[in-house]
């Protein structure tokens, strides 16, 4: 029978340890040695399963210990046992507990090769190998699976991937970003999965078996090249990723490469998350290649000139005001001078002009600013370039679009178009009447006929509907909100509001952001 040997100076633990084992009598009790070189005395008998060295012996001597024994016996486990850690070796964390000590005690450190032969082993290498890894890597990645060395090694026997926890793995972060349309993301989601997927093995692993392509969806994925199986430096790995970007351009999407150092597994999640630190507030505008611990300093350029932007909109110039957005932002983009923050300050600026352009034309925002405009398309707008262009560009033409269609005047189009160019104004019956030139009699109830609500009635819908759109939708202060939908008490603003929507004007904004 294999044997175990302790190597610890504390009474405490080892007749802790020892109760253990009288626990479990099938296992033979362990050798007791107070010292390294006791313990090295017995190793060299032969027959040891499992070493176990606590936080006692001193951190220069078991370093020592670790570092010449563990190649000479592959045989044995040799593991560490404390509150500290001991880097680069195997750990139980104190108090012991039975199930992870019989995993060391009823495994062999090296595979049994005649369990590993066959046609079943070599179908299992084909196919479940690499997806229990990718569940594994997955796993690491969101941060399910503890980056533990001795439970990656454990989840290792289980696969069958003896010696996972020294595995060498060169991650690379990649963001892809499509040149046309704001919804390309939702759009042939299969198809692109299989093209990106194929791509990134191809190019960066050169072959299915020389790491894992993730998708890590929100237009990212990981890669994870195995440097055991395929050696590559990281300027290697560029030289890949640079090749991969020219290909995908050529089908109109553009690549951006973060590139990490080798890692085990042990250390992934940690330099995943300070590759995803590396990528966060790029607009990804071009293709490139982006090393591990390279500095992008980005001087925050101030934004375009939105009172022209807005006296443009108010006159209906909608594409020259689009034209004099993309000039500006792009040579900006193309210098890497703008990061996601810059764009989603700018996307709330344009936001304000737009709602403010909607009322001088007197276009109901609900036209234009869509259910499908605001949510995803509106979240995703601001984290790259191309996506923020083409959500305005977007809602500029469906704008122009409407001017263009409301020709057929009417006095109750006259009358609406009135009222949603001054909610922020007083509004009485007489006003909107004698601005369409009817009596105030004949134009209720030609109101009421065509819309089925009184005058009253579509101000006071109208004026929540805004409201509740700039809480949800921009940064605008409460009290200025209430201005904008002609409300100047603004106690009394809130108990309509309330009204409206069951809720008060501060209780709506905090709702909308947690969705």
């Amino acid at each position: 029978m294999q044997r175990s040997i302790v190597v610890s100076a504390d009474q405490t633990f080892l007749e802790t340890l020892r109760q253990l084992y009288r626990d479990h009598p099938e296992e033979a009790m362990p050798i007791e040695a107070p010292s390294p070189a006791e313990a090295l005395a017995v190793l060299d008998r032969g027959n040891i399963r499992l070493v176990l060295v606590d936080e006692t012996i001193p951190e220069a001597a078991r370093e020592d210990f670790f570092r010449t024994n563990t190649a000479a016996f592959p045989g044995t486990w040799f593991v560490f046992t404390g509150q500290t850690r001991c880097p680069g070796v195997l750990h139980l964390d104190t108090p012991i507990e039975w199930e992870p000590l019989s995993f060391f005690l009823g495994n062999r450190p090296l595979p049994d090769l005649e369990e590993n032969s066959g046609d079943w082993m070599r179908h299992y290498m084909e196919q479940a190998y690499p997806i229990l890894l990718h569940h594994l890597w997955t796993g690491i990645l969101n941060g399910w699976v503890r980056s533990d060395r001795t439970l990656i090694l454990m989840a290792g026997r289980r696969i069958a991937v003896p010696y996972l926890e020294d595995m060498q793995l060169l991650p690379v972060l990649v963001k892809t970003v499509h040149q046309s349309k704001v919804a390309e993301s939702h759009s042939n989601a299969s198809r692109d999965h299989l093209f990106f997927s194929t791509l990134l093995t191809r190019h960066l692993l050169t072959a299915p078996d020389g790491g894992a392509a993730l998708d890590r969806y929100s237009q990212k994925w990981a890669v994870l090249a195995y440097m055991d199986v395929y050696p590559c430096s990281p300027e290697e790995m560029e030289q890949r990723c640079l090749g991969a970007a020219a290909e995908a351009e050529a089908m109109n999407w553009q690549l951006r490469f973060y590139i990490g150092t080798p890692v085990t597994p042990e250390d992934l999640q940690e330099q995943w998350n300070a590759l995803e630190a590396l990528s966060a507030g790029d607009v990804g505008f071009q293709p490139g290649v982006v090393h591990m611990g390279a500095q992008i300093p980005r001087d925050a350029p101030p934004l375009p000139d939105m009172q022209l932007l807005g006296a443009l909109l108010e006159q209906g110039r909608f594409r020259e005001a689009g034209a004099r957005i993309d000039e500006y932002v792009l040579p900006l983009a193309r210098s890497d001078r703008i990061g996601t923050g810059w764009l989603m300050h700018l996307r709330d600026e344009l936001l304000q002009a737009i709602y403010t352009a909607l009322q001088f034309h007197g276009i109901p925002a609900e036209l234009v600013l869509t259910e499908q405009r605001m949510g995803e398309d509106f979240q995703r707008s601001a984290t790259t370039v191309l996506l923020l262009l083409a959500w305005v560009r977007a809602i500029l033409e469906r704008m122009e679009e409407f001017l263009e269609s409301e020709q057929a005047d009417t006095p109750v189009k006259r009358a609406r178009k009135y009222i949603l160019q001054n909610l922020d104004q007083e509004l009485s019956r007489e006003d909107i009447a004698a601005h369409v030139f009817v009596s105030s009699g004949y134009l209720g109830r030609l109101f009421k006929r065509e819309t089925g609500m009184s005058l009253s009635e579509y101000i006071f819908q109208e004026r929540m509907k805004l409201a509740a759109r700039l809480l949800s939708q921009t940064s605008l202060y409460v009290t200025a909100v209430a201005m904008r939908v002609g409300f100047s008490n603004f106690p009394y603003f809130s108990t309509q509001f309330k009204k409206y929507s069951g809720m008060t004007p501060v209780e709506y904004r905090r709702r909308a952001g947690e969705r």
